[in-house]
């Protein structure tokens, strides 16, 4: 009796604490041994994400995938962009920020204005790092705009191949997704 009067006094604090009422469902398999079943204090099942910005305990879960985007085509000494197309997959909106990494292949060169315009390139000028902010919703996408500029005494016609984007974020466990290749086709004037 006394425990299950602490569960209820507990769950009144958590109220006013502004956490949120616990549902029925929650306070109900509570045992007077003080453990609940498989609903937790939010009424989800256990390991169930949160609507929004909470997975399992509370963290979020976020799925970031790179698309394939190969670059149009371009002439020797011309250039182009790459579009680092990355989507979240879900189920939750990214809690915290998460970085697009751009490596391009030999032969080019990043030239800017890139988007965002946080995007930093490294001395080489084949590395290309834009960071996002939190908050990317479920099922939708982001994208870094990374122009390059091919050598001019790149044979033409050719492929130039070794490109690739990387998405690197810490809310997404699965990280099978988070590279894609891409390749920048050389053409003759």
């Amino acid at each position: 009796m006394v425990r299950r009067l602490l569960v209820a006094v507990c769950a009144v604090l958590a109220l006013g604490a502004g956490t949120g009422a616990p549902s029925a469902a929650g306070l109900a398999g509570t045992t007077a041994g003080g453990t609940a079943d498989a609903a937790g204090p939010s009424g989800r099942a256990a390991g169930e994400p949160a609507p929004d910005g909470g997975g399992p305990q509370g963290r979020a879960v976020s799925d970031l995938h790179v698309g394939r985007a190969d670059p149009e085509a371009v002439h020797p000494g011309g250039s182009t962009t790459v579009h680092a197309f990355v989507t979240n997959g879900g189920p939750d909106r990214t809690a915290a920020g998460f970085t697009v990494l751009v490596v391009l292949p030999a032969g080019t060169r990043a030239e800017g204005p890139f988007f965002p315009e946080s995007c930093q390139v490294s001395e080489d000028g084949r590395r290309v790092r834009c960071s996002f902010p939190p908050g990317l919703s479920s099922l939708r996408s982001a994208t870094a705009l990374v122009p390059l500029r091919v050598g001019a005494d790149t044979p033409a016609p050719s492929t130039l191949t070794g490109g690739r984007v990387v998405v690197v974020g810490p809310d997404d466990p699965d990280t099978s997704d988070n590279r894609q290749p891409f390749e920048v086709a050389v053409v003759p004037e």
